[in-house]
């Protein structure tokens, strides 16, 4: 099974235990509430326990034991709101080939780019060519840590494919001053045969992260060796 239908799975199995966590919690909330209110099944409780004591327009009413079950409730309430809020669940996988390699999936981030795509196509359709280009740029910003896991994914197991190149360069154009998408463009061009170009990348790279330093030595030790 690839990561992608586990992590489908995975976002079904949350989604639904949060669901079935917070109706669990409203309804036994309810159930405590109205016991607590009315233990003899409609009679309230005599004073004694804990009650709330209330007084609106002049008319006045208590509520005994209630305090449990709306705490109950409440959470319940709490819980699915939470999950709305704060969007979907995140799964970090490993490549099997690569070790030292994560693709990152948050279950929000294919929701958030459509609904990114219908904005600019919406503001197209209304003639706002400024705030159409506002939306595609917004869009391809949270999908550019995609675009780099999948040229990554892409030069490991078809390096011939011309998509790992064109994903990485998009990447890049996004956000040009990231260490991590500028070196998956210089392993791209590498693999490609643009050595030298490759070199200058993962030199932009190696600027901004010295812990490329080693594997730049590499390439320019390979580059002259071969001139």
């Amino acid at each position: 099974m690839d990561n992608l239908n586990v992590f489908v799975i995975y976002l079904t199995l949350f989604r639904l235990s949060i669901i079935a966590a917070g109706i669990i919690s409203v309804v036994l909330g309810y159930r405590l509430f109205i016991k607590g209110v009315f233990p003899g099944g409609g009679t309230p409780q005599s004073p004694g326990g804990h009650s709330v004591d209330a007084e609106v327009a002049g008319a006045k009413f208590k509520l005994l034991n209630a305090a449990p079950g709306t705490c109950f409730a409440l959470f319940g309430a709490i819980i699915l709101v939470a999950m709305f809020v704060t969007g979907g669940p995140e799964g970090t996988f490993e490549l099997p080939a690569k070790g030292d390699r994560k693709v990152t999936l948050r279950g929000d981030d294919f929701d958030d780019s459509t609904s990114q795509s219908k904005r600019a196509l919406d503001y197209l359709e209304q003639g706002d060519t400024d705030k159409a280009r506002e939306a595609v740029v917004d869009a391809l910003e949270s999908l550019s840590p995609h675009f780099n896991d999948f040229a990554w994914v892409l030069l490991k197991t078809s390096p011939e494919s011309t998509k790992a190149l064109w994903l990485a360069e998009i990447a890049v154009d996004t956000a040009p001053r990231n260490p991590n998408y500028l070196h998956t463009l210089a392993e791209v061009q590498y693999h490609n045969g643009n050595k030298e170009e490759a070199l200058q990348t993962l030199e932009k790279a190696q600027a901004i992260a010295p812990s490329y330093s080693e594997q730049l030595e590499k390439w320019r030790t390979a580059l002259t060796d071969n001139n």
